[in-house]
């Protein structure tokens, strides 16, 4: 699960822009900063559920910030009092089961969608073939609305030697 996280978290950071961080090092750097300002604090016996339904979730924790500059992946990023609460409401959903990028609405509220990939569709027994399958569901949705990133993840090839693997590839993804 970690190693998905990461994945996301670089696949997302190449898809906003170019890099600026040298080296995974750095990367980790940026990200203990993150953490050292605020984004570890929070308790998250003091989450207040504003609204949800099945697809979404609006957090409040006056305990927590959710205007933290994350230099890493040069964005506001929410304590992870937040994603934790998100992942825990999305996690019951049957198809968007993971939480979506947050939307900071003040600095103590933030909102969640679910979201689901095609490696909760199909089978996957390596991190290689489930990073695949992220990728592939980055190619398939408004993720890779942009053309840069459409050409960058090298989609017209993914999809189309996807097609011949999962001959249902088109329906999962409007699933999604």
């Amino acid at each position: 699960m970690k190693k998905l996280l990461m994945i996301l978290v670089m696949l997302f950071w190449c898809s906003v822009g170019f890099a600026v961080v040298d080296s995974e090092d750095d990367w980790i750097k940026k990200h203990e900063a993150w953490k050292n300002s605020g984004g570890d604090s929070g308790d998250p016996n003091k989450n207040e559920i504003l609204e949800s339904t099945k697809d979404y979730i609006v957090i409040r924790n006056l305990t927590a910030k959710a205007n933290l500059y994350h230099s890493g992946f040069e964005r506001m990023q929410p304590a992870n009092v937040f994603g934790s609460e998100a992942n825990l409401h999305c996690e019951k959903n049957d198809i968007f089961n993971g939480a979506s990028k947050a939307k900071i609405f003040d600095d103590h509220t933030v909102y969640y969608y679910c979201e689901g990939y095609l490696s909760d569709f199909y089978s996957w027994s390596t991190d290689t073939e489930e990073t695949k399958l992220v990728v592939l569901t980055m190619c398939m949705t408004e993720w890779s609305s942009g053309m840069e990133r459409y050409n960058f993840w090298k989609c017209k090839k993914r999809i189309k030697k996807a097609r011949k693997k999962y001959p249902d590839l088109d329906q999962s993804a409007v699933k999604l």
